[in-house]
């Protein structure tokens, strides 16, 4: 999660959901942001180029929800590239990038705000997520976040699993 600077038309909370031939997880993942309570948030989904159902899925489950936006891309990007253009329009006084595939407990966004504003050391905050076949791995990540918005997302990309 990051923070962004100042924006006039502000919601504590900004999630970025690049996704790219989701359809399997968008139901789940949709039903699970539409839950959040006791927040001010949006949800950015920055949509892909696909060649599965992910747009039709999105349009049947976000069904005018006010605090859905979908960015369609007309040529296809890589995800890093995706996830910036969602960043690039979001309000948010914090910042998430969360996968289609990845789930939260509906009090994490709440507990992870708060964290973020009471506390001077923690800069950071990531759901708890395991896989079933540990194909990423079970060592915690660390790195600095460094430079301009753009070379710290570069960075995260980079580093996370």
């Amino acid at each position: 999660m990051l923070q962004k600077e100042s924006n006039t038309e502000q919601v504590e909370l900004s999630i970025i959901v690049p996704i790219y031939n989701g359809e399997e997880y968008i139901q789940n993942k949709i039903a699970s942001l539409k839950d959040i309570e006791n927040l001010s948030y949006e949800v950015i989904i920055s949509l892909n180029v696909c060649n599965d159902k992910s747009e039709k899925l999105l349009d049947v489950f976000i069904n005018g929800s006010p605090n859905f936006k979908i960015v369609k891309q007309t040529n296809f990007l890589p995800g890093l590239e995706n996830y910036i253009r969602g960043f690039n329009v979001a309000k948010g006084s914090f910042i998430m990038a969360s996968a289609v595939d990845d789930m939260c407990e509906k009090d994490f966004y709440r507990e992870a705000i708060d964290l973020l504003n009471n506390s001077n050391e923690i800069v950071a905050v990531s759901p708890l997520s395991s896989f079933v076949d540990n194909s990423h791995g079970d060592k915690p990540i660390d790195f600095e976040l460094l430079g301009s918005t753009e070379e710290r997302l570069r960075t995260l990309f980079s580093n996370i699993r």
